[in-house]
């Protein structure tokens, strides 16, 4: 998600946030009875379903204030979402990738995540790093929370990661759709990344919002900062260090 804005002054507390009703989950991912989990790389024809993926799955409250469930988002995702996997797999690095997780026979998206492997010399450009154009959010969004959100996940990333010379992965984004929750896809996506950042001895670098926190900690992610977003939103800088094989 792309963005220059006056950084809030950062605190320390514990993250909670409030829940709120899911989406109606759209036909398309209604649970199949019998299905296969398998992860592959996404295709630009998959991002009118990984847009709907991320809008189920990131439904709290500060997600919808930023962005509502709208024709102008939705297609604001699409086309982000497309251009964000041809980058991907334009990439010269194969850890970098946009991947997707199908379930049952009709191949329904389930999951998606976004894994950047940026190399010191010849660093792949991330969200945010592509262009210093500013972002156009669509209509129906809150313009001025998506730019707060999005450049200070960024800088708080460059701060936190700027003097790692060795490199690191960084996870942008991962999300499952509801219908899928508790079957463990989430860890998948996140066993993909962290397998290829221990056989390269580099660190991992995440931004989590408070839902995803504790899926991080158990696979050894470390909150390194806490930053207010909005009075009440905290986010978290979270770093991993490479396991060594």
């Amino acid at each position: 998600m792309p963005k220059t804005c006056i950084r809030p002054q950062l605190q320390t507390r514990l993250i909670s946030t409030p829940s709120q009703p899911k989406p109606t989950p759209a036909r398309a991912h209604q649970k199949p009875h019998k299905y296969d989990l398998h992860i592959l790389p996404a295709a630009p024809s998959d991002s009118p379903a990984i847009a709907d993926v991320f809008l189920h799955a990131f439904s709290d409250p500060f997600s919808r204030r930023m962005f509502p469930i709208t024709d102008d988002v939705r297609s604001w995702w699409v086309d982000q979402f497309r251009r964000d996997i041809e980058q991907a797999r334009a990439a010269a690095d194969p850890s970098t990738a946009f991947l997707k997780v199908t379930a049952g026979e009709e191949g329904a998206v389930a999951a998606f995540a976004k894994w950047w492997y940026p190399v010191p010399s010849e660093g792949i450009p991330l969200d945010g790093e592509k262009s210093q154009t500013k972002t156009v959010w669509p209509p129906s969004s809150d313009a001025d929370l998506c730019e707060r959100f999005f450049n200070l996940m960024d800088s708080e990333k460059k701060r936190v990661m700027g003097g790692r010379k060795e490199g690191y992965f960084y996870l942008d984004m991962l999300g499952t759709h509801p219908q899928f929750n508790g079957r463990g896809i989430g860890s998948r996506l996140l066993r993909w990344g962290l397998d290829r950042a221990d056989e390269k001895g580099v660190p991992t670098f995440l931004a989590s919002t408070p839902a995803g926190r504790p899926l991080y900690e158990k696979y050894g992610f470390e909150a390194v900062e806490e930053y207010e977003v909005i009075p009440g939103y905290f986010q978290a800088s979270m770093v991993r260090e490479a396991k060594f094989l």
